[in-house]
């Protein structure tokens, strides 16, 4: 049984709040999903796709919780994932998880070429 949820819609601050409030973990791309996970004291790892994440995370003493853009990209960033459920009750669950995941992250490395500008600042 799955409890990932795709929401549909437009949804207030309040309502989106709401749903975080109710979930295991948060992995948030955005500043605003970052702010609410904290807001509802729920796990979270925070991709920096811009300087305003990491700093608002850093201004909170947690730069812990921070997935740099490269590594979010180049899949160095997968032991940061898997360490959220040490932080819930699914921790057992993720080794055969952990693994798969790394294992895809091969092929599509393998697929796609290395870019030359991966380190370039996103705009």
């Amino acid at each position: 049984q799955t409890r990932t949820k795709r929401l549909k819609g437009f949804y207030n601050a309040q309502e989106i709040q709401g749903v975080i409030e109710q979930a295991d973990y948060v992995i948030a791309e955005r500043l605003h999903g970052s702010i609410m996970a904290l807001n509802t004291n729920r796990p979270l790892r925070a991709i920096a796709y811009k300087p305003k994440v990491t700093g608002v995370l850093q201004f909170a003493d947690l730069g812990d919780k921070l997935i740099s853009m490269n590594d979010f990209l180049s899949g160095a960033a997968i032991d940061k994932f898997f360490s959220l459920f040490s932080e819930t009750a699914h921790a057992s669950q993720m080794e055969n998880t952990k693994t798969a995941a790394v294992q895809n992250f091969k092929v599509i490395e393998s697929i796609i070429p290395s870019q030359p500008n991966a380190s370039a600042p996103l705009n």
